[in-house]
């Protein structure tokens, strides 16, 4: 993961000094009970995949890429500590996410989580795909017939906000709501680009 930002700007590196809190959130939200699977997923991929910088004195930025959450617990639980990630950290925050959620299902409900239960902005809409892959055989889950050969497209990328932040105007490009195949030669990425505007 990375943050990209204007040479016009100063960037503080808040990582190092985020590491210990973040792991003592993610031990929190997993003594919550957590299915298994989801409660490794947290503290290994997505506590690793995790960066935070604070860009030209005025918004915090946090970037995470998670292990996909294979339960709506695992869902609850990523968007719990994404909103407890960003109210850690100075505000205005803004929080991006590459949550690796699969489906539908999982979206819901880790959107209705960030926006019921903590009042927080979130984009895009749950429903909104924001990846599609065509795994060829040469792809190591061949046994997996739902992977595999078939384009599979998903509402994985998620931005988050608050201390008094608003995001808004959100544009997901490509289009890849009729069927779309990424990557392609004009789209380097199997995901989408998640672009909004940020109003502090």
């Amino acid at each position: 993961v990375a943050i990209a930002y204007s040479t016009s700007m100063t960037c503080q590196n808040l990582t190092p000094m985020m590491k210990d809190k973040l792991n003592n959130i993610i031990a929190e939200i997993i003594l919550q009970g957590l299915d298994p699977a989801d409660a490794k997923g947290l503290s290994t991929t997505t506590a690793r995949k995790f960066v935070a910088a604070r860009i030209g004195g005025v918004v915090s930025v946090f970037v995470l890429h998670a292990k996909e959450p294979k339960t709506a617990g695992g869902s609850r639980a990523l968007a719990q500590l994404m909103v407890r990630i960003g109210n850690s950290l100075p505000p205005p925050w803004v929080g991006m996410a590459d949550t690796n959620i699969a489906n539908l299902e999982n979206s819901e409900v880790f959107v209705r989580e960030v926006r019921d239960v903590t009042s927080q902005n979130v984009v895009p809409e749950a429903h909104v795909d924001t990846s599609s892959k065509h795994r060829s055989l040469l792809h190591g889950q061949t046994y997996k017939t739902e992977k595999c050969l078939v384009t599979v497209k998903a509402p994985k990328d998620k931005m988050i906000c608050g201390g008094g932040a608003l995001l808004a105007d959100t544009k997901v490009l490509p289009d890849i709501e009729q069927g779309a195949t990424l990557p392609r030669p004009d789209w380097g990425s199997d995901h989408c680009l998640v672009a909004a505007s940020l109003t502090l």
